[in-house]
Order: structure tokens, then sequence, then C-alpha cells
């Protein structure tokens, strides 16, 4: 063991694999000095050598299990040595036998891993050494921070461990360091919402505090390559966030919505895409703040990428507006909300079919429903707006036949279907017209067709 101490090479550990195995009941004594040797020698970047250590730490929890159940000690020391391993592999077959040693270490007790990384990881991150120097993307410290947040995510006791390190290579660090160590956030945003149990008020407060410290600095634009790469990095972050923590994300997106507005017409497509489903996962907005993501929206209608095109068809549907609009406001939003319609109809005849059928999607199988609510108001003035929303609607309209089905029926049905009649006969008549300028412009489209025998 000592000599294993002085010179830790592959060679003196294999020997001692070797004696310690063969040395028969007697080893159980010596289980906790040698799980002590073994956390020094788990900072290892070498693949046999961690396969050989994770071989004899297999051999110590096997003796913990038949052995030392209340080996508090031991069991610490050994969660140590196996995490450390994890978080530092990279050999595609030690994470499977890691997971199953460390169920084993965390049984009967834990009743999963994550209990195992409540009671254990905060100590495993407060052990890395070095955060505060100049580390590069492939050093120890830096892989080893990655490694935790990747394999074994968020935990309310390591918490403050986590942030504090992130925070410490996201101020010190060199931008690829820092890059690597985004992306193991983005890992563990991913599974918030399975290592992260508590009250919706604490999640809050938690994700806020990590998102202003380390994440919004980097989504302000800087000049520069690296500052870029970051930049699209801290987006991913906030949109792993949103995808991983959509109620916290609800409440915490509009209060750093300007800093991903600004980012829609950013260089880079993967931003603009991040940003985008950022934006997507916000709760309501002001009307300053919801009148600039709308138009930003519209503008990526028109964005180079397929991909961004669609994204922003799906994320025109998003848009939540704060009550309390002060005066003057709720027309102006109404001039905004005529516009997106405009600028969707317009849409209608892009060469891209498959942004066509998005718009479809999104705003076609949702239009008669929201139209009937209005039509269904008990206030006329109310349900005179929404036939007077329609009419402007099939002004625009292009040629073609999208919309046909999903205006025909709402028409139809107010005019002709006895629990949804209008009242009015001079809107049953602006209706009536309504369907027949469609039946005027349409001639011969099945959908017409189908509401022909209707109107005889």
């Amino acid at each position: 063991m000592e000599c294993l101490e002085h010179w830790p090479n592959l060679g003196h550990l294999k020997c001692f694999i070797a004696m310690f195995v063969g040395s028969g009941p007697s080893k159980w004594s010596d289980c906790i000095k040698i799980s002590k040797l073994l956390i020094s020698l788990s900072i290892n970047l070498d693949s046999d050598f961690q396969n050989h250590l994770l071989m004899i730490t297999e051999i110590l929890v096997g003796e913990y299990q038949a052995h030392g159940k209340e080996e508090h000690e031991l069991e610490k020391n050994l969660y140590r040595v196996l995490v450390t391993i994890l978080a530092l592999s990279e050999e595609e077959s030690l994470p499977g036998r890691i997971i199953t040693a460390l169920m084993a270490l965390g049984q009967p007790t834990s009743a999963d891993i994550n209990d195992l990384h409540r009671k254990h990881l905060e100590s495993v991150v407060k052990s890395i050494e070095d955060l505060d120097s100049t580390n590069s993307e492939r050093s120890e410290p830096i892989l080893f921070l990655y490694g935790l947040l990747f394999h074994c995510g968020f935990h309310i006791p390591a918490f403050s461990a986590l942030q504090d390190a992130v925070e410490t290579v996201m101020t010190l660090g060199c931008a690829e360091a820092k890059i690597k160590i985004l992306c193991g956030v983005s890992a563990a945003m991913l599974k918030w919402p399975e290592t992260i149990h508590t009250s919706l008020e604490g999640r809050v407060a938690m994700l806020r505090a990590f998102l202003d410290t380390n994440i919004v600095p980097g989504l302000v634009w800087k000049a520069g390559f690296s500052a870029e790469s970051i930049r699209a990095m801290c987006a991913t972050v906030v949109a792993a966030a949103a995808r991983g923590a959509p109620e916290e994300s609800f409440i915490i997106v509009p209060d750093i919505v300007d800093h991903l507005i600004v980012l829609l017409d950013d260089n880079l497509v993967v931003i603009r895409k991040y940003a985008i489903a950022s934006l997507m996962a916000s709760g309501p907005l002001l009307y300053d703040q919801l009148r600039l993501m709308a138009f930003g929206f519209m503008a990526r209608l028109d964005d180079p990428s397929a991909e961004i095109r669609y994204t922003a068809a799906k994320a025109l549907t998003t848009l939540k507006l704060k009550a309390g609009l002060e005066i003057g406001q709720a027309d102006a939003w109404k001039r905004v909300v005529k516009e997106i319609f405009s600028k969707i109809l317009i849409h209608l005849d892009d060469p891209d079919e498959n942004l066509r059928a998005e718009l479809v999607e999104q705003f076609g199988g949702s239009f008669p429903t929201n139209t009937l609510k209005g039509y269904g108001d008990k206030y006329e003035s109310c349900r005179t707006v929404a036939a007077s929303v329609i009419t402007e609607m099939l002004e625009k309209l292009p040629e073609n036949e999208f919309y046909l089905a999903y205006v025909i029926p709402t028409i139809a049905r107010r005019i002709g279907q006895k629990e949804l009649v209008e009242e009015s006969e001079e809107l049953r008549l602006q209706l009536l017209e309504q369907l027949t300028g469609i039946v005027m412009k349409y001639s011969g489209r099945n959908p017409v067709d189908g509401c022909l025998s209707f109107l005889g």
C-alpha cells in the first residue's frame, strides 16, 4: 500500500489489487484506510488506470455490503472515488459499471442514486482544486467539474457549492473552459425536475440566483469569436432551463427578456434559435416588452434558416400580455395583433411549403375556436369586432386553400347552428356576405363545395 501511495502507477495498482483479492477475510479491516488512498488516486485521466481503480472500488463496495452498513465514512469515501472516476472517465464502458456500483453502495438506506448525491456531492465539489487558475478545457479541474454537472446535475445541498464553482470558472477561466462548463450546466438544467425537489418559490429563487450570477452577464454582446461562443452557450443554458424547468422559467424569463430579445438579431443561427426557445417559455409580459418580442418573431419569419422560420411561426402563438394595460395600450396592442395576422397571411404564399404548413398548423387549428369565443360573447360589440377581424383577414387571404377548412365552419356555425346562431340580423348578414365571398373567390375548391349544400 505504501508503494502505491508514493508511486501511483498502473503496475503498482495491478499488484495491489492481486494482493488485496488474495488476502482473504482479513481484508475488511483495512477497507477504510484503502478507500482514503483511492481518493488520492482517483484524479487520473488514464483509462486503464481508471478501469483498474474501478475494479478495486467495486470489490470494496462488495465488502461494504457484506460487513459495513454502519461505516458512513467508508460510504462517503467510496462514493467520492466512484463519482470522481465517473466525472473524469471518457471510456463508454465505465459509466454503466459505476452506476451499478453506486446503486449497490446506496442500498438499502438510499432510495436511488440521487439520494447519495444529496448526501455526498457537496463535499466532492468542494474538493476540486485549482479552479481559480486559468485552466484550459482539458485540465483536470475543468473536466472534473464538467463531469459532476453532466452526470450528477444540481442538488439542493450541493447547489451553492456548484454555483460558486461555476462562478469561479466564469470569472477566471479561459474561454474554452467557460464553454466546457456551460455545456455541463446545460445538461444539468435538463435534469432539474429529477434532482431539485422543493417548493416552486424555492426552485425559482435558486434558478434565478444561478442565472443572474453566471449566465445573464454572458448574454450581453461583446466583440470577438470567443465572446460569441460564450454567448451561444449562455443562450443554450437558458433554453435548457426553459425545457427542464418550465414552471420556474415562466416566472424568471420575463425578468431577463430584454437580454433575450436582442439575441433574435444575432449573427449566429444557434443563438437566434435558443433565444426564441427561451422566449417561448416566458410568462405574461408588459406591452412594451411584448411588442418588441412580437416584431422580433415576425422578423424571423424571413430568416435565412428554415428551422428559425418554423420556430418563429410557433413562437407567435405563445405571446402572452400581462393584464392591466395603460390608457391607449389596448388599441396599440390590437394594431400589433393585426400586423401579426397581416404578416402571417403574406407568408401563406411563401415559397417554403413547410413554412406555409407550419403557419396553418399553428394558427389555423386555433382560429375557429378563438373566433367562436368572440362570436359567443354576450356583448354585441365584441361579436362585431370578431366579425370585422374575419372580414379583414378574408380580404387579405391569398390565393390558396389553407385557411378555408377552418374559416368556413366558423362562419357557417354562426349562421345556421341553433345553439350558436347570431341574434343580430346585421351580423348574420355580414357573416353571410363573408361566406358568399369565399364561395365566389374559391369556387371549385373542396372546402367550398362542402358548404354549398348549406347555402342552398
